[in-house]
């Protein structure tokens, strides 16, 4: 028995018709894709579009960072000022906000030369004012450190 073939058991005019029609002609110059041409380009496409993704969710994650660093220094520079213009020897001060939980201390300090404040005759007290603002980032801990001097004089004795 031979293979199948549509045209057997028609007509004539019907197997010059079947045969004769370009649907259903076996063409070699046929242009477009093959299977395997179709699946290697979908599975660049796919790599090249994880890269992409990861390359987005870390500049997201790196701008999310940086607008926190930028709430912590603010936050740390508004604390600092405070406590710098109400500085009491060995004080310290803590508090929160938002998600950021702050602390600032002040530690007095020698000057580094120990000279008298000569107008008065009296020696003046550096403080050395440290403001920590901590947080927690995406995954670890974060911080931000801020430290000043400041000179306040002593009172002269009544």
């Amino acid at each position: 028995m031979g293979a199948f073939s549509p045209a057997i058991g028609m007509s004539p005019s019907h197997r010059a018709l079947l045969t004769s029609s370009p649907r259903f002609k076996c063409r070699h110059d046929q242009t477009g894709f093959s299977l395997l041409e179709t699946l290697v380009a979908l599975v660049i496409l796919s790599l090249a579009l994880g890269v992409l993704y990861q390359g987005t969710s870390g500049a997201t994650r790196n701008a999310m960072v940086s607008s926190q660093y930028s709430v912590a220094t603010a936050l740390a520079e508004s604390v600092l000022d405070d406590f710098a213009t109400s500085v009491i020897a060995g004080g310290s001060a803590q508090g929160v906000f938002e998600e950021f939980t702050w602390r600032a201390v002040a530690v007095p300090e020698l000057p580094p030369d120990g000279q008298l404040d000569a107008a008065q005759g009296l020696a003046s007290e550096l403080n050395r004012i440290v403001v920590l603002v901590t947080w927690e980032g995406i995954g670890q801990a974060r911080e931000v450190r801020l430290e000043t001097l400041v000179d306040v004089p002593n009172e002269p004795p009544a």
